[in-house]
């Protein structure tokens, strides 16, 4: 109460009491006050630092006045930085190449005659001439062999073929 004579009830939920938005909630006695998110206190004076528990699970956390914030790592994304890309998705790999999802990427795990990161560049398997003499080599695409001479075979040509016995 105020006043002279006491005879005035004051408002203990005074508009000034309650900082950075919070609302008083009082009595003619009590008050407290309700804070918004991000403070704390009785008074709601203190500004929470949300970042504190480490919310970002694969990223960086900046605290902010109204919340947080994170900044991914690459290959992670989401409000807490918690999904990983699956970079496998999109089917990268070309030529029957196996895709494989890796954090932030990817690689591929090329067949029989592909090379590169997406298996999009055919080897050539006669390139280094594999063949004796300078016989013919000729690429099946995944496998090579040679032309040879009096029907052998074989990359070096000393294989004799077999007979119908």
């Amino acid at each position: 109460y105020t006043g002279k004579n006491c005879q005035f009830e004051s408002d203990p939920c005074n508009p000034s009491q309650c900082l950075n938005g919070g609302t008083c909630v009082g009595n003619s006695t009590h008050f407290r006050c309700d804070c918004t998110s991000g403070y704390t206190g009785p008074l709601c004076q203190h500004n929470l630092n949300e970042c504190e528990s480490s919310p970002c699970v694969h990223g960086i956390c900046v605290d902010q006045e109204d919340g947080f914030r994170c900044f991914c790592q690459p290959g992670f994304s989401g409000e807490l930085c918690n999904f990983e890309y699956n970079e496998c998705e999109s089917n990268p790999c070309i030529n029957g190449g196996q895709c494989i999802d890796n954090i932030g990427g990817f690689s591929c795990k090329c067949t029989r005659g592909y090379t590169g990161k997406r298996c999009h560049i055919k080897v050539d398997f006669c390139a280094n001439d594999p063949c004796p003499d300078g016989h013919r080599c000729i690429d099946h695409g995944d496998d090579f062999t040679c032309e040879c001479p009096g029907g052998r075979n074989g990359p070096d040509c000393n294989q004799v073929p077999r007979t119908g016995r």
